[in-house]
């Protein structure tokens, strides 16, 4: 589905060569995990999180969801330090469709994986569900001194893919997600998932997409991607 509110045509691209995907909602559905992971520890705090708030407040940087929250900055470290041992110890699984499109699109697209989880967690998880070797590059929290949204790490995923933006696809859960494809450049696709949050719409994606199916039916169908 293009977004209404662009008059963008892939058909005027140059050829895309690599495609950038989020991690956490876009090719993982975690979002119960991060949910229960926050919940359980705002609550040592006596802070609830109910799960609208969380819905309504979340960024991929982390410090901005905390800063939305009003959470007193001498928190912040505490929570980072807990965060991926009580995430450990909730279920996580693949979102639908996602290792067949990989393998699809593998083939064809240089695949990258661009994410704020510590490489320890995130590594885990692709050995966990079988994904690593369908990503050329995997870009994790340590390899940037920026977190997302910042345009930092894609501009490095892209630096080593050797591709520049208008050559790559980024494909992303949230608007904070697509204001950093855009702000570097790239095309972007907003692939709907529970962390996404039209109140805090800021930034149109060239595309939206419901779910991972209709990301191959995009690339088959455009003239601006290679057959």
């Amino acid at each position: 589905m293009q977004s209404r509110a662009s008059a963008f045509a892939l058909s005027n691209l140059p050829v895309i060569k690599a495609i950038v995907f989020d991690w956490d909602g876009c090719l993982l559905d975690n979002f119960s995990a991060t949910y229960r992971t926050y919940h359980s520890i705002l609550l040592d705090y006596k802070i609830e999180l109910d799960k609208q708030t969380f819905i309504q407040t979340y960024s991929p940087d982390w410090y901005k969801f905390y800063k939305r929250l009003g959470l007193p900055r001498n928190l912040w470290s505490k929570i980072d330090e807990e965060w991926d041992k009580r995430y450990l110890g909730y279920k996580a699984k693949l979102r639908k469709n996602a290792l067949d499109v990989l393998k699809i699109l593998h083939d064809r697209y240089s695949l990258l994986l661009l994410t704020g989880g510590t490489r320890e967690r995130v590594f885990k998880e692709l050995g966990d569900f079988g994904l690593r070797k369908w990503f050329s590059f995997v870009i994790c929290r340590e390899d940037s001194n920026e977190k997302k949204p910042n345009p930092a790490p894609l501009l490095l995923s892209l630096k080593l893919a050797g591709v520049e933006p208008l050559e790559a696809l980024y494909v992303g859960d949230t608007y904070d997600d697509v204001a950093m494809g855009r702000k570097v450049g790239c095309i972007t696709a907003l692939i709907q998932s529970s962390f996404t949050s039209t109140s805090l719409k800021r930034t149109c994606p060239h595309f939206k997409l419901k779910n991972l199916v209709m990301l191959l039916q995009l690339v088959a169908q455009k003239k601006g991607f290679p057959k």
